[in-house]
């Protein structure tokens, strides 16, 4: 639900950040590209990390440093100009068993 509470905010990313995970548990990267379902939700779930970091702002850097909060806001912009995500995991992301795909 949409919040101006930064604590909302942060745990708005952080549930879409667990539905991720949820949504793609077991899959490989083919699986994933294959399941419309799956990939329509993975969207969704940016969309909501991405525009939760943008309205968080300076806040978001200033307590998490660590975190490419950019890269993150960014992500929403990828997501809504693009018919279909995009899905090119970097090396680091990707599972062994994806990395020879």
């Amino acid at each position: 639900m949409p919040s101006s509470d930064p604590l909302q905010r942060f745990q708005d990313i952080l549930d879409n950040i667990a539905r991720i995970e949820r949504f793609t548990a077991g899959l490989n990267l083919q699986t994933f590209r294959e399941n419309e379902q799956v990939l329509f939700a993975v969207e969704h779930a940016l969309l909501i990390i991405s525009e939760g970091a943008a309205k968080l702002g300076a806040l978001a850097v200033e307590l998490c440093p660590d975190i490419p909060w950019t890269d993150i806001r960014e992500t929403g912009f990828v997501t809504s100009t693009t018919p279909s995500l995009a899905v090119e995991l970097p090396e680091s992301g990707r599972s062994r068993s994806d990395a020879k795909a």
